[in-house]
């Protein structure tokens, strides 16, 4: 097909090095372009355009620039796309806004309405700021998140919704994990840097990016971060944290920490994000009301002793369910949970999926 051979050329470009890469064009640029001639399109130089940006876009995200290369100028601003912008920029531009997330912020408690309007107004004065989200599970953290990407969005402002593992991105519209958007390298170290291009259609995203959203924070390992940062000091050209831009972190130290392979008790704190020079700069906001189960305060208070490791335990260093929180079930009733919570998560996963389809 027209888009798999255009993916094809602009990989021979990159990593073959073509003698002459005119006349390769020249040879298969009908071929090129067949799915735009039968699009509806009739002006040649609208056929040619609209080729020669999908080339550039695949050039983009290997890193390389079209005008690298000798190919024909793009002479004309497409009728059905700002050629001006990245593939990057526009999968972001049209990451849909749930109606829910729009309302959510008349539905903040106390401690999520302080946060909600000290970030907002870090954005609409337009400079930098650094938060970190620090509250156990259930105190609403997502809802907050959810909350303030949903407004931004849809002032036509760019932000990233990121996380540090698969699954909490999947609840995040638009959400992706660190390293697959910034391309943390596997291989870090205290003076890393990501790989990414200042030409690159990455790259232009970044710039343009005006708030961050990167959720289970405490699980990545400091380095990762501190790479961003740097990372986008380069990009932007500020030596602010994280280039100057809105950068709102959150998770909880009490649930997990970066896992690092043989590592002791403290290889593994030394990793962990509160050892970073970052963490001083961060205004922490803590979230201590439990919404998911507000109503019984005798489990919340549970759930914090357990965090805080002030629970007792037995001599084997576990930790004793209280009686009235134990319920009784047969291996029947197990496995029907499990198959509801295998639905549940495949459910989620799909709408995602479908969610996908509808950007450009």
């Amino acid at each position: 097909m027209p888009y798999a051979l255009r993916r094809l050329f602009a990989t021979i470009l990159v990593h073959s090095q073509p003698s002459d890469v005119r006349r390769l064009w020249d040879s298969f640029c009908h071929h090129l372009s067949e799915d735009f001639g039968r699009s509806g399109l009739v002006d040649e130089l609208e056929i040619m355009s609209q080729t020669l940006q999908s080339i550039s876009d695949f050039l983009e995200s290997m890193g390389k620039n079209a005008s690298m290369y000798d190919l024909p100028k793009l002479t004309m601003v497409s009728k059905h796309r700002d050629l001006l912008k990245s593939r990057e920029v526009i999968e972001e531009q049209y990451v849909p806004i749930p109606a829910t997330d729009l309302d959510a912020h008349h539905h903040l408690n106390h401690a999520q309405t302080l946060a909600y309007d000290m970030i907002m107004d870090c954005i609409d004065r337009n400079s930098g700021g650094l938060f970190f989200v620090n509250g156990p599970g259930g105190t609403g953290k997502t809802y907050l998140y959810r909350a303030i990407l949903a407004t931004v969005r849809s002032r036509g402002i760019i932000a990233l919704a990121i996380a540090t593992s698969g699954v909490a991105a999947s609840i995040l519209p638009g959400g992706r994990t660190a390293h697959s958007r910034f391309k943390i390298p596997i291989e870090l170290h205290e003076n890393s840097y990501c790989t990414i291009s200042k030409q690159s259609g990455l790259g232009n995203l970044l710039r343009l990016t005006r708030l961050v959203v990167w959720d289970e924070a405490p699980m990545c390992r400091r380095y990762a971060i501190e790479a961003v940062d740097r990372t986008f000091q380069d990009l932007v050209g500020n030596k602010e944290p994280f280039g100057g831009k809105v950068v709102l972190l959150g998770g909880d130290f009490m649930q997990v920490l970066p896992v690092i392979p043989k590592a002791t008790i403290e290889e593994t704190i030394d990793g962990s994000l509160i050892r970073s020079y970052l963490f001083p700069r961060m205004k922490v906001i803590l979230l201590h009301e439990n919404m998911r189960a507000k109503n019984d305060h005798v489990f919340c208070e549970f759930l914090l002793r357990m965090g805080a490791g002030v629970e007792l335990v037995d001599v084997n260093g576990n930790i004793k369910l209280p009686t009235q929180m134990v319920t009784k079930v047969c291996e029947g009733d197990i496995e029907a949970l499990e198959n509801k919570l295998i639905e549940h998560v495949y459910e989620g996963l799909y709408e995602n999926y479908l969610s996908s389809l509808k950007r450009p």
